[in-house]
């Protein structure tokens, strides 16, 4: 999904650790260390009984995203360079998911970019992280780092938990990744996925901007038949690839506009609502 740029670490691959991913929202690189995308607040008994009152992030963990045919994951990882040394989280099943609200954020606190290489200097005691302290050491020493407050958005997602009631789960991110967060969960939390996103099926150039811009799921039954529409017909005639091209040099400076603005997205979609009942009758 190349909308999701440096934000997917993996998609559609096999991992010795989960199996088959469809896609993978989960932390950014900074100066060769890693620091969440999405924060973790509360909504999962196990992980909070485990940090207790002390932030995640502080001891080290980033939140991970990760979609599976069958499930959608929230993973809680602990990284020494390039490798895992700790993980726990949970996995939801696909027919237990119901759905997710957005909030606005203010005052979120948030690690300093500039302290983010030093989130690996912490001290352990002898049996791994904090998670692998259910089995194992504690931590004997928290590093205390420079925070700042910003501005951002709350996801609250819902699904039924193993005892049948709703359970919510709710996540931050920076307002700066608000649109890679939204389209990733829009476009995985739910209990039924398309078959092209399954397959992993995008098409001979995976974007389309201002639909999925609009309608803000990557796998949207219309998104998918205009990238196939674009792959079968367009594509087959001089002036099809004329319009593919003008169309690739202007959408990407309009994706983020149309995307933020409600009613900017709305005059779009009922456009391509048009152009989709059109094109689909003479397909």
């Amino acid at each position: 999904m190349k909308l999701l740029n440096d934000l997917v670490l993996r998609t559609r691959t096999k991992c010795p650790d989960f199996g088959d991913i469809l896609s993978e929202l989960g932390h950014i690189d900074v100066y060769g260390t890693y620091r969440p995308v999405a924060y973790y607040e509360e909504g999962i008994k196990e992980i909070g009984d485990i940090f207790g009152s002390e932030p995640y992030y502080k001891q080290g963990y980033i939140t991970n995203l990760i979609t599976q045919e069958n499930s959608f994951n929230i993973l809680f990882m602990k990284y020494k360079g390039e490798y895992c040394n700790d993980i726990g989280g949970l996995y939801i099943s696909r027919e237990d998911i119901i759905g997710f609200e957005v909030f606005d954020a203010d005052n979120l606190e948030v690690i300093k970019d500039e302290e983010v290489k030093e989130r690996m200097n912490y001290m352990w005691k002898k049996g791994g992280g904090v998670l692998g302290s259910v089995t194992g050491g504690l931590t004997s020493k928290l590093i205390k780092l420079k925070t700042e407050s910003i501005k951002g958005n709350k996801f609250v997602l819902s699904f039924y938990d193993n005892q049948n009631k709703i359970n919510n789960i709710s996540l931050y991110v920076r307002s700066e990744y608000f649109q890679e967060t939204y389209l990733f969960i829009n476009t995985y939390f739910k209990n039924k996925l398309e078959e092209e996103a399954i397959k992993g099926e995008t098409g001979s150039n995976s974007s389309c901007f201002i639909a999925t811009a609009c309608y803000k799921d990557y796998y949207s039954k219309e998104v998918i038949f205009f990238r196939n529409y674009r792959d079968s017909r367009l594509s087959k005639s001089l002036i099809g690839r004329l319009f593919i091209f003008i169309y690739y040099n202007i959408s990407p400076i309009l994706y983020k506009p149309v995307f933020n603005s409600p009613k900017t997205s709305f005059v779009f979609k009922k456009v391509l609502d048009k152009l989709h009942k059109i094109l689909k009758q003479n397909h």
